[in-house]
């Protein structure tokens, strides 16, 4: 269980986390790595919920491969090139749950991604099926700690912060209301 927040703002993409690991049994504890990074000379930045593993292999072990700019959009290498490296990564750590014909993961995560095409910023969710998809408004969160932190974040809108701010306080509320989401929180940026 766990919190993550990521945002666009003037062409630039933040993403924040807390440092929550919560087990089956509802024992807490504070991991000691981010689950927000970057990659890929920083085109990439990743905050993950659900497992740790997800992470480790999004981190340490994801293949992006020599040609990372899409051939027409960011849309097309997301939900067509890095699904499909994503799904054959996520097997060969054998992560990937098949059940009925249905391949899922126990997790989901945020990417935002600015590639060198066009250089824009874009955020997407890649959910436990794989489905990969970009939502019109400019934040998005995930894990349990989410209505709390994307309450947080359009109150905060109204006031005068910066987006590290907004975000790390928007983490303090969701930390506030939920127990499985713990500080200290990390703020990254591409």
């Amino acid at each position: 269980m766990t919190c993550i927040i990521g945002m666009i703002h003037e062409n630039k993409i933040y993403m924040g986390c807390d440092s929550a690991g919560v087990n089956e049994y509802g024992n807490a504890s504070l991991t000691a790595i981010p689950k927000v990074f970057k990659r890929w000379n920083d085109s990439f930045i990743f905050g993950y919920s659900g497992s740790f593993r997800l992470g480790q292999i999004l981190q340490y072990s994801f293949p992006f491969g020599d040609e990372v700019v899409p051939i027409k959009t960011p849309d097309e290498y997301m939900i067509g090139t890095f699904v499909g490296r994503l799904r054959d990564a996520l097997n060969k750590e054998g992560f990937m749950k098949k059940e009925n014909n249905l391949e899922t993961m126990d997790a989901n995560f945020l990417v935002g991604v600015k590639l060198l095409e066009d250089n824009k910023p874009h955020l997407y969710c890649v959910q436990s099926d794989l489905q990969c998809t970009r939502f019109t408004p400019p934040v998005l969160s995930i894990g349990s700690g989410y209505q709390y932190a994307l309450g947080a974040m359009t109150a905060y809108g109204r006031i005068d912060l910066n987006p590290m701010q907004r975000i790390e306080k928007s983490l303090e509320i969701a930390a506030l209301h939920c127990s499985t989401v713990r500080g200290p929180f990390h703020v990254e940026s591409i």
